[in-house]
């Protein structure tokens, strides 16, 4: 039980905030995957980036958080290589979101803009699942922003 204690008690801001982002990231992914079968999105397609690019963003922050853990993520090298792959990781998060948007701008645009889909329930329901989309993949890039300022550990008291 003490271990576990100790685990948490060295453990830094960013490593919370990369739990959350890991976390966050799936969700996106998962809501993304779920956006594209859509009945009002049936002539769109699942872009391939967007997934490609979550993927390795999950990847990415799965293994800053796992390599920070051991005893030689304490060399200055590879904490500089953990602080080049949070940023790289913030790459990979903006990347999917931009995409994301941009795939959807012209239904926003249609439905949200015009009177085309005036009554149009399914579009509205689909437009606003795309937004809370867009929304968990901002609290994603919020996440990984914030863990880039931050170390995942504390230093050791030596």
């Amino acid at each position: 039980m003490e271990s576990v204690v100790n685990f948490f008690k060295k453990q830094g801001i960013a490593f919370y905030v990369l739990i959350v982002a890991l976390i966050m990231a799936i969700v996106s992914v998962c809501m993304y995957s779920a956006d594209v079968k859509i009945e009002y999105f049936f002539e769109a397609y699942a872009n391939s980036a967007v997934i490609a690019f979550s993927v390795v963003a999950i990847i990415l922050i799965a293994a800053i958080l796992v390599v920070s853990q051991f005893e030689f993520a304490q060399n200055t090298y590879v904490k500089i290589v953990i602080d080049i792959a949070t940023v790289i990781a913030v790459a990979f998060v903006i990347t999917p979101m931009l995409y994301f948007i941009g795939d959807r701008v012209y239904h926003f645009g249609v439905v949200l803009g015009s009177d085309l889909e005036r009554g149009n329930e399914v579009a509205f329901a689909a437009v606003n699942h795309s937004i809370v989309t867009i929304v968990m993949y901002g609290i994603t890039l919020l996440c990984t922003l914030v863990a880039a300022f931050f170390n995942v550990t504390r230093k050791a008291k030596a």
